[in-house]
């Protein structure tokens, strides 16, 4: 196991704030949505499973998800 980056503190810092928003009291992190990420110099990629097949709201989920990894210093995509 590698050892965890600031910057992917960061990002799971991030991620912890994203709410479900159709269960605004828990976060994406909480619900176990995020499989998993991946920190390249300047890009983030993370990947999210929706807590069932067909969920509406995982195109917000995904939307705030990604603006909440963008707002961190030297993240460009």
């Amino acid at each position: 196991m590698s050892p965890v980056t600031t910057v992917e503190s960061e990002v799971w810092q991030a991620l912890a704030a994203v709410v479900d928003p159709e269960i605004p009291a828990v976060s994406v992190v909480e619900m176990g949505m995020i499989k998993s990420l991946e920190v390249h110099p300047g890009n983030v990629r993370v990947v999210v499973l929706p807590t069932f097949s067909g969920c509406p709201a995982i195109g917000v989920i995904k939307r705030d998800i990604a603006a909440a990894v963008a707002n961190l210093p030297g993240i460009e995509a």
